[in-house]
């Protein structure tokens, strides 16, 4: 056997592997004979037919596919081991045809374990934004409340208006499709498709309006999306959002507070939660990144690729739950396919550089996850939930759940980890 050896970058080698003609007939061989025990061959038990006559009975395309499996398989192991090479993860490898008695090349992609020498982190320092809890803030976030909690009135005398609540008898098609029957629909004003909210103000109950609008690429429905749509709208009834007053009456009935200061304290408690929280997130990836930047990263492009892999398929199943194919999402982003890759890419990049970093820093550091700490942590989520004995005792034997814990108790030991090792300065946040 022969090896011929390239390496594409500090963690990948590319083999060009060939096998003599003796190799591939024993391949040929050892694939006849699984074949034989698997085929029918009349008036021989399984196994024992005569290959010139079993032969007839295999299928030649499959029987080759076997044999070019087998002598790559033997071969491919065989050269790590001339080359001396350590794989991490599958490799690439391309199998061209394969013929009895003949050599046969092919070529193998084999990524090798990353390299991480990481940076002196001894005096890692960097700016974490603090953004202050105002009371407009506060008052944004009453506002939500109210509008959770608005009833819909009844009026009359009048056209629609902005923030109305219509109830209508649609009907909806492409322009060049005939309308179906109409459907009666609550809509509210504000949250539709451009154009139309200006299309039916002023309209009155009973009056009917038939309008066209050009739908968004990104619209939810396919049939629709990107498309110029006929609109019939007969108009039932107009409804008026009406928010609730806040008193301490409408606190105690509608929350688990007593007065409107306590929930005020409690909306601002929550705000100042919250900013803390997307502080400390920015900090932590600045610090990362400052990581990153001090160390020497070498690793093998297909974690990148593995990476951009996860992701998308990640997208593929949140689009396929909201019912939006790939194309909407781009139209929706305004870029192309060749964009989103690009900007998968850059993502990959910068999540298995972080991941490395992390690792290694874990490593060197002995931050580590026991058994007992994933125990100790099922019992707090417990009692937090309140779940059972025999619920809890589930939890403790499922081992992908203790993964998953095991994962979340790393993180967040490596978070308190970056933060102790790291200076930390907090300035104000930029306006938004």
């Amino acid at each position: 056997m022969r090896v011929a050896r390239e390496q594409t970058d500090p963690c990948t080698f590319a083999l060009e592997i060939e096998v003599d003609a003796d190799t591939v007939n024993r391949a040929f061989d050892r694939a006849y004979r699984e074949f034989a025990r698997a085929t029918t061959v009349p008036g021989f038990r399984p196994g024992k037919a005569p290959r010139a006559i079993l032969e007839r009975y295999v299928n030649q395309d499959m029987l080759r596919d076997r044999a070019r499996e087998l002598a790559a398989g033997q071969a491919y192991r065989e050269a790590l081991r001339q080359e001396n090479i350590t794989p991490y993860g599958e490799p690439e490898i391309d199998l061209p045809d394969i013929a009895e008695g003949q050599p046969w090349k092919f070529r193998a992609v084999v990524p090798t374990p990353p390299v991480v020498e990481l940076g002196d982190y001894s005096d890692l320092r960097v700016e974490r934004p603090v953004h202050p809890v105002t009371e407009d803030d506060v008052d944004a976030q009453l506002e939500e409340l109210r509008a959770e909690h608005a009833r819909l009135v009844a009026v009359s005398g009048r056209g629609v208006a902005p923030g109305d609540a219509i109830i209508a008898e649609t009907a909806v098609a492409p322009v060049d499709e005939e309308l179906p029957e109409p459907r009666r629909t609550l809509i509210h004003m504000g949250r539709n498709v451009p154009g139309f909210d200006e299309a039916v103000l002023g309209q009155m109950p009973e009056e009917e309006r038939t309008f066209e609008l050009d739908y968004p690429e990104d619209y939810q429905d396919p049939r629709l999306a990107g498309k110029r749509v006929r609109l019939r709208v007969r108009l039932a009834a107009i409804n008026q959002r009406v928010l609730p007053e806040v008193t301490d009456e409408w606190v105690r009935a509608t929350t688990p507070y007593q007065t409107v200061a306590d929930l005020r304290d409690a909306l601002r408690e929550r705000l100042e939660r919250s900013y803390a929280d997307m502080s400390d997130r920015v900090a932590e990836v600045r610090i990362v990144s400052e990581l990153i930047r001090r160390s020497t990263l070498k690793y093998p492009a297909a974690m990148v690729r593995a990476e951009m892999q996860a992701e998308f398929a990640e997208l593929a199943e949140e689009l396929e739950r909201r019912g939006t194919t790939y194309e909407q999402y781009l139209a929706s982003r305004g870029i192309t396919e060749e964009q989103h890759h690009e900007e998968l890419a850059r993502t990959a990049v910068d999540r298995v550089e972080a991941t490395l970093v992390l690792r290694e820093l874990a490593r060197r550091e002995g931050v580590t996850v026991s058994e007992r700490d994933v125990d100790a942590e099922l019992d707090a989520m417990a009692r937090d939930s309140g779940l059972d004995a025999e619920a809890l005792d589930r939890l403790r034997h499922n081992p992908a759940r203790r993964r998953r814990i095991a994962d979340l108790l790393i993180r967040r030991k490596l978070r308190e980890l970056l933060f102790r090792i790291a200076t930390i300065a907090d300035v104000p946040a930029p306006a938004a």
